[in-house]
């Protein structure tokens, strides 16, 4: 199995040139000795409808700790791209920028396609809160689009407390439900040190778009805990 490495933090693009009105996404995959990272992005930019030296965009982020390469993509709208898909315009970019003049977008495939992949997410009180509702992690996984999730495992590592009787589902933000991952769960089934299986060992699901892993708080904030994900599925190379 490979696992999905972490993904760069804080893209950007800056756009250089005259005004116009085409909207273009900039996704950046970070490329790994053990294989690539989830997407990270998008970063928006409005430009003219054709790029060249006078009018192009530059994209940045944050080195990745690790990372031997970095793929960069655009998208016309803020979808994230399937695979295979035309989408690349920088491939094996070995420093943290990248300058788009007009580049044309070539066919690309992650290295992962085809092969038993995992996601992982970590929801931490101290750093996500925990109010009643959907919660995005600061440290999670996007899931591409048409990956066939068909299991994991869930990891306690500081048991769930809240105030009230709370339950957590987990899911993700889109391409298939807020509790696809893990039906909604009391408090009292996620105590320190427990570990579940999850949902979709039984009911294996394919994403019908990208999606992020999520979590959904519901009855009761919670006061405390640090619940860990891991997921894996294929991420096919055709749709």
């Amino acid at each position: 199995m490979i696992a999905i490495n972490p993904s760069v933090s804080g893209v950007i693009a800056n756009y250089f040139g005259a005004i116009g009105s085409t909207d273009r996404y900039y996704w950046v995959v970070a490329n790994y000795p053990s294989g690539p990272s989830s997407l990270a992005g998008p970063a928006k930019v409005t430009t003219q409808a054709t790029l060249d030296n006078n009018n192009k965009v530059t994209i940045s982020w944050n080195v990745a700790p690790g990372a031997i390469s970095y793929d960069v993509l655009y998208t016309s709208s803020s979808t994230a791209p399937t695979f295979p898909s035309s989408s690349c315009v920088g491939l094996n970019v070995t420093s943290n920028s990248f300058t788009d003049n007009g580049i044309t977008a070539f066919s690309y495939t992650p290295t992962s396609a085809g092969l038993l992949v995992s996601f992982h997410s970590i929801l931490n009180f101290a750093v996500d809160g925990g109010a009643v509702g959907s919660i995005t992690p600061a440290n999670t996984a996007l899931i591409p689009k048409n990956t066939i999730i068909m299991g994991g495992i869930i990891n306690i590592t500081t048991a769930v407390t809240s105030g009230g009787s709370a339950t957590v589902a987990i899911g993700t933000t889109a391409g298939s439900s807020d509790h696809s991952i893990i039906a909604a769960t009391a408090k009292a089934t996620l105590s320190l040190a427990a570990i579940l299986a999850v949902d979709c060992t039984a009911t294996p699901f394919k994403m019908s778009a990208a999606g992020s892993i999520a979590f959904k708080v519901a009855t009761a904030d919670l006061t405390a805990g640090v619940v860990e994900v891991f997921v894996f599925g294929f991420v096919p190379s055709n749709a």
